[in-house]
């Protein structure tokens, strides 16, 4: 028996919600490549002050410095611009196939619940996901997330539910079988 059929219809809003809840969980796996930017900034500044100091020590006169000194900043700022602008700039040019009209996140669906675990249906896509695979329930201001891994989980906006009761009663449900769940795994 369903405890629980909720008609889901998501929007680009919601999917940027649900980035951005994510976005601390993913963090781990971009660390190295904004790393690297950050390594290719602080180079770059620290070769414009160091020319700067040794043409200063030199006795460089300041016009002789200025093909230097521009180069220094364009590199520096070039190496500011690549690790900022660029994920931005690829992102509007190609966006991601993901948030668009016809995409799985974005298709209204039917999210069904019970004991055995929860069913998302839509007019293409049927997945089903037991409740041992379910880690923890995360509850928003204006989203529920069943979470089955650091980065990924079913999104549910709160408009989805008929009333605040349905919404408390969606969530102790899901603890109790996120719990039950663990229970039998150990």
């Amino acid at each position: 028996m369903t405890a629980f059929s909720l008609n889901v219809v998501r929007t680009k809003k919601d999917f940027m919600r649900f980035v951005w809840f994510l976005q601390p969980r993913i963090w781990g796996r971009w660390r190295p490549l904004i790393q690297c930017g950050l390594l290719a900034t602080a180079i770059a500044t620290s070769v414009f002050f160091l020319a700067v100091a040794w043409a200063d020590a030199e006795g460089f006169h300041p016009d002789d410095l200025e093909p230097l000194a521009v180069g220094a900043a364009t590199l520096a700022c070039f190496a500011i611009l690549v690790w900022i602008l660029a994920p931005t700039l690829i992102g509007k040019i190609f966006p991601p196939n993901y948030i668009t009209a016809r995409s799985i996140f974005m298709t209204p669906c039917v999210i069904e619940v019970d004991d055995q675990g929860v069913r998302q249906f839509s007019g293409t896509t049927r997945s089903e996901v037991d409740w041992p695979a379910i880690h923890e329930i995360a509850s928003k201001k204006e989203f529920e997330v069943l979470l089955t891994d650091v980065t990924e989980g079913i999104f549910i906006p709160h408009g989805c539910f008929q009333s605040n009761d349905q919404l408390s009663e969606f969530r102790e449900f899901s603890r109790h079988a996120i719990r039950r769940a663990d229970t039998n795994r150990s």
